[in-house]
């Protein structure tokens, strides 16, 4: 997990902000793991503060293959995925309404 957010993670878990609270998980990376190491590790983390973890996330191998020079996605399955991901993730916060 990179250190910014780690001590981000830090600063919040005394305070209770994630408690029951859902989030979505996206990891990226160049190589064909996509991050899943600091995936799990982050899950790890937003478990214990007991927030409410939509759909295990993503994680995203080969991602500079599946951006353009702009960063604009240009692999329509990993646009679907995240479509289909942060749809779960707003279902998940009006649920909480």
């Amino acid at each position: 997990m990179p250190g910014v957010l780690k001590n981000a993670l830090d600063w919040i878990v005394s305070s209770g902000e994630f408690m029951n609270k859902p989030v979505a998980v996206i990891s990226a990376s160049p190589t064909p793991m996509g991050g899943d190491k600091a995936h799990a590790s982050l899950l790890l983390t937003l478990n214990m503060v007991n927030a409410k973890i939509v759909a295990e996330g993503m994680i995203i191998p080969f991602i500079r293959l599946k951006l353009n020079n702009e960063g604009k996605i240009t692999d329509p399955a990993l646009a679907d995925d995240l479509r289909s991901l942060l749809r779960a993730l707003v279902i998940s916060i009006h649920a909480q309404e």
